[in-house]
């Protein structure tokens, strides 16, 4: 399954009250719908095991998919973590080991965590994702995906006096379809996919998105020391095998 932000997402009776309760970033964010697409896509049922890689401090998404699961939730990050409940736990974690069994989690969430892994590093930090889920088990990923990436434009993210100040370092767009392809042997997505939808694809067609009206696109607002651009949040459900 793989979803670009659209105002469908919108629709659902329970979007106001999932984003308001996991995070407000307010509506012209990507992870104003991110966080609620994942709960509303993630197939969560009661007495899952499940993790959320990246948890970051200031999301209630560990807590919120808790409280869905009633089971143990995990939330690891490499710093900066939250108040550990009777059914949530936060673990401060490196990025190329993540100290649980294999075959271990039911779920595993990533939300706008991948595009901020160095590239050396990426391989290793999906090994580990799919080593602990178990076969059957689903990941969650979402990513930030900037449109009309250079690397000019890399280079002026990467020194970004706002990105530096909350720790966000970005190592350019993260390739979807290297991805599916790379670990066809290990994970599957959950539906078929239109490779012209997907990041990385050489069929993968980046204005078509751009000119669909539906589409969420926010625009650098905040980042005042780099050029103007469009981003937007992807979302991607593969299935463990």
């Amino acid at each position: 399954m793989l979803e670009w932000p659209r105002y469908s997402v919108y629709d659902s009776p329970d979007y106001l009250d999932l984003r308001n309760k996991i995070a407000n970033p307010g509506p012209g964010r990507p992870k104003a719908w991110a966080y609620p697409w994942c709960v509303l896509n993630g197939r969560l049922e009661k007495y899952q095991t499940c993790m959320d890689f990246g948890c970051g401090s200031w999301t209630n998404l560990t807590h919120h998919i808790s409280g869905i699961t009633d089971f143990l939730t995990i939330g690891l990050d490499l710093d900066n973590l939250q108040q550990d409940t009777d059914k949530v736990r936060f673990f401060i974690t490196p990025t190329d080991r993540i100290e649980f069994p294999d075959n271990f989690f039911d779920r595993v969430f990533s939300v706008s965590v991948l595009e901020h892994v160095p590239v050396a590093q990426r391989e290793t930090v999906l090994k580990e994702l799919f080593r602990v889920l178990r076969p059957g088990g689903l990941a969650v990923l979402v990513i930030d995906w900037v449109f009309g990436m250079t690397p000019s434009l890399l280079q002026q993210l990467s020194v970004s006096q706002y990105l530096g100040r909350i720790g966000s370092q970005i190592y350019g767009n993260y390739d979807f379809a290297k991805l599916i392809d790379d670990y066809s042997d290990i994970v599957v997505p959950l539906e078929a996919i239109d490779r012209a939808m997907l990041p990385g694809a050489d069929e993968f067609d980046e204005n078509a998105i751009l000119a669909d009206t539906d589409i969420l696109v926010s625009l650098s607002d905040q980042v005042t020391d780099v050029e103007l651009f469009k981003y937007t949040a992807p979302g991607l459900i593969l299935r463990k095998l």
